[in-house]
């Protein structure tokens, strides 16, 4: 029967392991290793470009509840801040600010949706167009714009 390492021969083991370059990741982080993570990361991705243009093409539906709306805008911008798609994580908070600040008995104005949808659209095909960063721009105007226009109909009484 092999005889059992004893405690002083595993710490001068791990010891001469973690001394190399790399330490004790070394042995982790073999080419086959780091290659098998690039491509599980990279069908990951392909399969988050597919998911964000599966939700995308949902946020722009028209007759979908706010709630419908925000959950859909809320997955995009989780995924967009996984793999790194700032604009269009940007823009899904833009949306998600602008329906849910709305009673599903009021839907947010679609056309409103459907431009911070575009300008998704706009920055997941293209993430370094500074023109969808300026469209991303003018939709969290245009959201501040007409959260504050609800806002004073709610003060003075008036229904939008």
């Amino acid at each position: 029967m092999p005889r059992q390492p004893s405690s002083q021969d595993r710490a001068l083991r791990f010891r001469a392991v973690a001394a190399r370059p790399g330490g004790a990741t070394s042995l982790l982080t073999t080419q086959a290793v780091l290659e098998a993570a690039a491509h599980r990361i990279e069908a990951l991705g392909s399969r988050a470009l597919e998911d964000i243009s599966e939700r995308l093409a949902r946020v722009r539906c028209t007759g979908r509840s706010n709630r419908e709306v925000y959950a859909d805008a809320h997955d995009i911008r989780g995924i967009a801040a996984i793999f790194k798609f700032p604009g269009v994580g940007a823009a899904a908070a833009i949306l998600c600010r602008l329906v849910e600040s709305f009673p599903d008995a009021a839907p947010a104005d679609h056309r409103l949706v459907d431009l911070i949808g575009a300008a998704m659209q706009a920055s997941l095909a293209n993430p370094a167009d500074p023109l969808a960063d300026r469209v991303i721009t003018a939709c969290a105007e245009a959201v501040d714009a007409e959260l504050a226009r609800q806002e004073q109909l709610k003060q003075t009484g008036d229904d939008a």
